[in-house]
């Protein structure tokens, strides 16, 4: 029973003294996380359409690869710059979810 309060009151505890909460009102379309998400999602299309057009498993791969990375990245960034956002988080499944459908069509 012990162990189960303490899960409970660190579920339920308040937010630390440092903690900072957005202020209400529209979210930041303009963030470098999102930069990155865009710049993935089109180099990411140019990539995958190169080997579509070559016929080139290499290049298939190199679009995913080229997606790993970018995902990772633009995610540590957007945590890093406390600029995680709901449109970003919008933006970055629909770029995940487009890359992979072409990677899957290569």
């Amino acid at each position: 029973m012990g162990v189960l309060r303490i899960l409970l009151s660190k579920l339920i505890e308040p937010p630390l003294a440092g903690a900072t909460r957005r202020a209400p009102g529209p979210e930041p379309w303009f963030t470098w996380a999102n930069l990155v998400t865009w710049i993935r999602a089109v180099v990411g299309l140019a990539i995958f359409a190169l080997a579509a057009i070559l016929e080139s498993a290499t290049w298939n791969f190199v679009g995913l690869a080229f997606y790993w990375v970018l995902d990772v990245a633009d995610g540590c960034l957007a945590r890093a710059l406390k600029q995680e956002t709901r449109i970003g988080a919008q933006m970055d499944i629909l770029a995940d979810r487009l890359l992979v459908l072409f990677f899957y069509f290569n």
